[in-house]
């Protein structure tokens, strides 16, 4: 329910389950008081803001009293914003003349911004007079530069390597080609090998995604098509396989809602997804085994999602308090986790199922300052440097530090001198050093350790890896690699002498990987072949082994069958599951293992022939015993549910371990003595026992998502090479002989096949490191038994409805490397671009390489269906990405509370780019029509992400300088959640709400016009001078009577109908007037007029910022706001294409 206020703004919002917020004003409309809903008996929360005499927002107090500044020029441009721990960022303008940008890119003059951090760091960017971005100098003196067309659109971007790309165009300004980066500028671009091409329809929806296949050869690409029905939604994804198509469709509902998906099997395999009235997804449903199975989803009258019943009828189940955060969450078996949260939403105390209190502390900053443990007499405290990265971190077991350069980059950690006896030793470094681009170029820890140098060529790819065990070591050992044009590896050279070569077919997909000796002699190979829905159905090893994988519907794993050269079959594995997914049976050769599951979908018992093994767990999910006919193990978990200790009953052993405060293992006893761990990222690099160094690992890139980094394993004297199978398993270890010294050997869920290969140890399924005391590998984030398949502990993710099974029964084509989310093997990858900040999202099966910013990657995840768990784990896991955990940390630190992720992507990056055009052009422009519009109080800025839609950034201010540079800089701005659907706008509103009389309308054809009396008020927003007249052109469909059309808008609030296609509005004397347009609401089942795309733009890294001449009531737009005028924008763009001038014109 919407209330507004006597002139029409929004006064109060009451959701479903009747929560209120409310807004409060100042004489000329800004917002001053934000009212938060009732949490508790303390009254209701609020947030205040104020403002200087121009409009510009200088104060702003949270919800917890907490106050952030900002302070203007005298154009009103954003000069220094400083938050709640007074740690100030400065603005600096200055007109600049025309001058050669780093020796390479021609600046015609415009502003220079210099903005400087609270750590005196300085970043300078350079705008042209259009406001266009054309060069960066970050704080290391590094340059980015970038070039542009006349309509706008950036053509080059030089990174700060010096390496160049290069766009091209269409005439409708659509992206047709991207170029491979090269080190040498060229004013032909348009002869450079191209990473990509694209071809678009009459509507502009991508048709046709070429990228260069793996092979040689100019005309070598890979080719994937898109089809759309009439409302421009994708339909089909075509992707070509040598004289094969394969394709993905999707349906649609009448309300737009994705439906059906079919995969190139056909509709055997297909999945449908039902919604509600709301469009809330409800039920999603498949068949299997003849059977119809359904997950359900259910809401509350907010929209929170309250409710999932699996398949198996189990059920889990959410409450939620007056500002719709997430009190509790209960399973099936009544378990409960509870949260509470301050004025900001921080949790503030979690209490999980085993009533285990943790408790969380802030700084002014929203920044975790203390963490305590209830019974564990724990308490870690962290403190951050003036640009909020973590820099130190108490615990019981020492004390962490962190430096920094001037790009905010983790170049040194310090940890504490775990394990060693001598008090006076001092704690142990690591340090990281980075080229221009933000590439790791060397990673070098202490002394005994050595260090480890990275190469990279133009494209940023990893060209050669270099290990020296000192600083001045005569014999480093080097890794070298090549590539395929389309970026996928094809060779890596290892330092004994030995090679991995791989090969790929037209859809980019693993066939062959083959690693061999020096002398061609092969260690191990495997042909990989596929079903035409991209599942593995066939690996063929070097002695003629063919291993085949069968699926059921649901593509979990059901038989993987070994088949001897001379066809016999040495194993053969088969598994059945429930509706829900839990591994009901494995048979091995034969013998059945049956497991019983209880209601939470643990495996209480495990049965094979007489010999029984069960299970026991706590409420929080961990399992907490294992007795099996030889012995019982009994498991302690900490109150982050990670591993402390495993102890059995045969023997007096004990394992124990230890964590970090991001729960990463640092430290291991059992009895063989004591094992310190030290990573770089989520990589072991090191382990030693006290001050010996009993190991060193070095790593390189990553052939597959996550896991398949390890080259060599340097043990005393003695130095192994690491040789990869195609899931990222350690098959063989050789020397510096190449001789094979172990070779190991694995079943689909990480197993050693009876009698294959040598006893497993050390670091082998997914590259990770087997504990052998209790046969569980050591994941970073779970411990998995990979007898059962399993984890030992809960999804701390919830990615899927069974929270113990590995890659959710498909360990052939999924990964999950970290123990925390599964990834597609090979097909699906996640990158991160230091440079551009942005994330790089394939989805090889579906056709999708796209780059993302942080909002943009999370957007789309969430538009796949995945669970907002699985898209933070994704997000994070990408931050996390080659060692990067100042991005993971800062994303943990920053921008929480009620500061939307969008605020990531542009603080810092929109400038006030119109400072030059509103005093030239838009001011002036405005004292022509006699200053009839005397206040312009909004504008937004629309990122353009993806096809699927368009974030907003709104600010409410009178000019230029707040609309664009402060309003994306403010941390204050209100982000008003409205119902389209409830803000019916000017079209009727004018007549509804008595600005226009019946008289003053006038209906000619298709077309009406409202007048309003001299001095009247339009809307909340615009004050309109005596003696000016306002018009408002509606088009509505034919025989339609226009009050009767109006009466539903006004009595229930929804909408204008199917007719109304577009109004606009006119401010001023006639014939020298302000034209505003409006834009139509979208319809189920008619399109409507789109935004046009064409008006004077922007273009940022893969979003645009477009200025909007018309008023928009849609997704979340509060009603009476108005934007930016038309004329100044006609301008400002003086050239316009027949196509450009037909869009932007509108009906």
């Amino acid at each position: 329910v919407i209330q507004h206020d006597g002139v029409g703004r929004v006064k109060e919002v009451k959701d479903g389950e009747n929560a209120a917020t409310g807004w409060e004003y100042d004489r000329v409309n800004r917002t001053q008081v934000v009212k938060l809903p009732m949490v508790d008996d303390l009254g209701q929360l609020t947030t205040d803001h104020n403002y200087d005499p121009n409009g510009n927002q200088t104060y702003w107090k949270d919800a917890n009293d907490k106050v952030s500044r900002a302070g203007h020029d005298a154009l009103n441009r954003l000069e220094w914003v400083r938050n709640q721990k007074n740690e100030q960022t400065n603005y600096k303008y200055e007109n600049v003349g025309s001058q050669v940008l780093d020796g390479a890119v021609y600046f015609g003059g415009g502003v220079k911004v210099t903005l400087t951090d609270p750590r005196e760091n300085e970043t300078i960017e350079y705008h042209d007079c259009l406001g266009r971005l054309v060069g960066v100098r970050d704080a290391k003196l590094e340059w980015a530069l970038f070039q542009y067309d006349e309509n706008g659109n950036r053509t080059a971007v030089r990174d700060r390597n010096k390496n160049w790309t290069y766009y091209g165009y269409d005439e409708f300004d659509r992206l047709v080609w991207v170029t491979q980066p090269t080190k040498t500028a060229t004013t032909d671009p348009d002869s450079l090998p191209k990473a990509e091409k694209c071809q678009y329809d009459n509507n502009g929806n991508l048709t046709v995604l070429e990228t260069p296949r793996a092979t040689t050869g100019a005309a070598a690409w890979n080719k994937t098509e898109y089809e759309y029905d009439q409302l421009d939604r994708r339909t089909k994804v075509k992707r070509h396989n040598g004289p094969s198509v394969l394709t993905w469709e999707t349906q649609y509902d009448d309300a737009n809602n994705k439906r059906t998906e079919i995969d190139p099997l056909g509709a055997s395999d297909q999945t449908e997804y039902w919604y509600d009235a709301l469009g809330r997804l409800r039920y999603v449903q498949w068949t299997e085994d003849s059977t119809t199975c359904a997950l359900e989803r259910r809401y509350d009258k907010a929209d929170n999602l309250v409710l999932v019943i699996d398949a198996a009828s189990k059920n889990t189940s959410w409450e939620y308090d007056a500002m719709n955060r997430a009190n509790w969450q209960a399973d099936h078996g009544g378990n409960k986790r509870q949260f509470e949260y301050d004025g900001v939403g921080r949790v503030t105390k979690r209490t999980d199922a085993e009533n285990r209190v943790t408790d969380y502390q802030h700084d002014d900053a929203w920044r975790e300052k203390e963490r305590s443990y209830s019974g564990a007499g724990k308490v870690e405290t962290l403190e951050y440097d003036k640009n909020g990265n973590r820099k130190r971190v108490k615990t019981a077991l020492g004390e962490w530090e962190w430096t920094y350069d001037e790009l905010n980059r983790m170049v040194g950690r310090n940890e504490p001198p775990i394990g060693i006896a001598d008090p006076n030793h001092g704690p142990i470094a690591t340090s990281w050093h980075y080229d221009a681009n933000g590439n790791l170029i060397c990673l070098e820890g202490p002394d005994a350790w050595g260090s480890t140098d990275y190469d990279y060529d133009e494209r940023n790819r990893l060209t050669k890896v270099t290990r020296k065990s000192s600083p001045n070591d005569p014999n480093p050992r080097v890794t070298e690699y090549e590539y395929y044009e389309n970026n996928l590896l094809k060779l890596k050279q290892l330092p004994n002498g030995t090679e991995m070569c791989c090969e790929y077919d037209e859809l980019d997909r693993l066939t062959k990987l083959v690693n061999r000796k020096s002398d061609d002699t092969v260690i191990s190979s495997f042909d990989i072949e596929y079903r035409n829905d991209g599942l593995k159905s066939k690996v063929t090893r070097e002695d003629d082994t063919e291993i085949t994988y069968q699926y059921d519907s649901r593509k979990r794993l059901i038989e993987e069958k070994w088949t001897a050269s001379d066809q016999s079959v040495p194993h053969k594995w088969e598994y059945t599951y429930n509706k829900a997914g839990f591994r009901l049976t494995k048979t091995y050769n034969g013998t059945t293992t049956t497991y019983t599951p209880n209601d939470l979908h643990q495996v209480t018992q495990e049965q094979t022939g007489a010999d029984t093994t069960a299970y026991q767990y706590d409420k929080d999910g961990n399992t907490t015993s294992k007795t099996d006919p030889v012995r019982e193990t009994t498991y302690t978990w900490d109150h982050e549910n990670m591993l402390l200790k495993a102890e059995f009953d045969d023997a007096s052993t004990t394992n124990a371990f230890k964590y970090d405060m991001d729960s990463l293992r640092i430290e291991k006893v059992d009895d063989s003595g004591t094992k310190q761990y030290h990573r770089s990222g989520l990589n072991d690099v090191m382990e030693r026992s006290g001050e010996t160094v009993e190991r060193i690992f070095v790593h390189g890139m990553k052939p597959l998502p996550g896991v398949g980094s390890l080259l060599q394993m340097e043990e005393g004297s003695s130095i192994l090479t690491y040789h990869l199978g195609p899931f990222g398993n350690v098959r063989q270890l050789t020397d510096a002989s190449e001789n094979v010294t172990k070779n190991q050997e694995f079943e689909a869920f990480g197993t050693r096949p009876a009698g294959e290969g040598d006893a497993h140890s050390g670091r082998g399924f997914v590259s990770h490191e087997l504990d052998e005391d209790t046969d569980l590998l050591a994941f970073p984030g779970r411990m998995y038994d990979a007898a059962t398949g399993r984890f030992l502990s809960r999804d701390p993710a919830q990615s899927d409805i069974s929270l113990y099974d590995y890659a959710a029964g498909d360990p052939v084509n999924w990964l999950d490397p970290s123990g925390l989310v599964r990834i597609r093997n090979r097909q699906t990858e996640l990158v991160f671009n230091h440079w551009t900040r942005m994330f790089r999202f394939i989805d090889r099966d579906r056709g999708i390489d796209r780059w993302y910013d942080y909002g943009g990657l999370r957007k789309y995840l969430l538009s796949t269906g995945a669970s907002p768990h699985i898209v933070n784990v994704w997000v994070e896991r990408a931050k996390k990405e080659r060692g990067e955990l100042l991005e993971y940390a800062r994303a943990q630190q920053q921008y929480q509370g009620q500061r939307d992720y969008l605020a990531e992507t542009m603080i810092g990056q929109l400038p006030n780019a119109f400072a030059e055009t509103w005093s030239e052009v838009w001011l002036p422009a405005l004292q022509e029509t006699g200053a009839t519009l005397q206040y312009v109080p909004c504008a937004y800025v629309e990122l353009y992400e993806t096809e699927e839609g368009y974030a907003y950034i709104w600010g409410d201010h009178p000019t230029y300088g707040n609309m664009w540079g402060n309003a994306a800089r403010s941390f204050g701005q209100a982000f008003v959640p409205t119902d389209a659907a409830e803000n019916f706008g000017y079209t009727y509103g004018l007549w509804e709400s008595g600005l226009a009389s019946e008289e003053d309308v006038v209906v000619s054809g298709s077309m009406l016009t409202f007048r309003v009396a001299s001095g009247a008020a339009l809307g909340s927003a615009t004050a309109v001078r005596a003696g000016a007249w306002v018009e408002t052109n509606v088009r509505i469909g034919p025989e339609v009577n226009w009050k009767e059309l109006a009466k539903p808008v006004k009595a229930g609030g929804k909408g204008y109908g199917d007719y109304v296609q577009a109004a606009r509005i006119r401010i001023g004397p006639q014939g020298n007037e302000w034209i505003m347009v409006h834009r139509n609401m979208r319809f189920p089942n008619q399109k409507g007029v789109m935004p046009p795309r064409m008006w004077w733009d922007r273009t940022y890294p893969k979003y645009k910022v477009y200025p909007r001449a018309y008023h928009a009531h849609i997704e979340g737009v509060p009603k009476g706001y108005h934007h930016l005028p038309w004329d100044a924008i006609e301008k400002i763009r003086p050239k316009w294409t027949a196509a450009q001038q037909s869009k932007a014109t509108g009906p």
